[in-house]
């Protein structure tokens, strides 16, 4: 659809330009940081600030929950003119509705636009062209795809980079882990253009701080 969607503290809206229509649905979610809608799996990826423990929560919703309870529905723009003259003005009145409402957009992903993993062939793809990631970085990415779905506790991962032929102290290990770690990190915000905290979600464990867990917030698409 060419349409945008955008988000406030209370209203969550269907921006439709060529049909000339601002749809406001009913929302509440607090403390919203940033979201994402996913084409593939029609799903809206949000992300919110704990304030209890200053963590982050995910949430994922399929578009037609975020859609149900319509509030308003009225023109974006009133004009006499053709539609034609409205695309020539079409990017400054954009930008007026994101100063009013002052929420974030975000834009449909069209394919190609997110990585795809071929579970079959343990082989990547973005924009239609193959990825290769050096042998840790593919290990610790696949694993964190197996399981974007949840936090893991960072130290769980260790198993990813021991070396099974000689014994090895915690530190070489957890050294191993964090270089792994940041690396991928790196290679996957110069590709899809993210900060790091949009690529890798961290939060400390409920029941002792200490701990770390590590959760995925990139959607990646599986298939085979």
């Amino acid at each position: 659809d060419d349409v945008l969607y955008a988000l406030s503290k209370n209203a969550f809206y269907k921006i439709d330009i060529i049909n000339n229509k601002v749809t406001e649905y009913e929302f509440s979610m607090p403390n919203v940081l940033s979201c994402v809608y996913d084409a593939y799996t029609d799903k809206v990826i949000l992300i919110n600030k704990n304030t209890g423990n200053n963590g982050k929560n995910i949430f994922i919703k399929k578009l037609e929950e975020l859609t149900e309870i319509v509030v308003t529905q009225k023109a974006l723009y009133s004009s006499n003119n053709s539609r034609y003259l409205f695309w020539g003005l079409g990017s400054v009145i954009l930008l007026l509705v994101l100063i009013i409402l002052r929420q974030t957009i975000f834009v449909k992903f069209k394919k190609g636009e997110s990585i795809i993993y071929n579970k079959k062939n343990n082989t990547f793809e973005f924009k239609q062209k193959a990825i290769v990631f050096e042998k840790e970085q593919h290990l610790l990415f696949v694993f964190l795809i197996n399981n974007q779905d949840k936090f893991i506790l960072l130290d769980k991962i260790n198993a990813l980079f021991k070396n099974q032929d000689t014994q090895e102290s915690y530190i070489t290990i957890n050294k191993r882990r964090d270089i792994a770690v940041k690396e991928l990190v790196f290679k996957l915000k110069t590709l899809l253009n993210k900060e790091r905290n949009e690529i890798l979600i961290e939060r400390k464990n409920d029941k002792d701080k200490r701990i770390k867990e590590i959760k995925l917030g990139i959607s990646v698409q599986v298939i085979g």
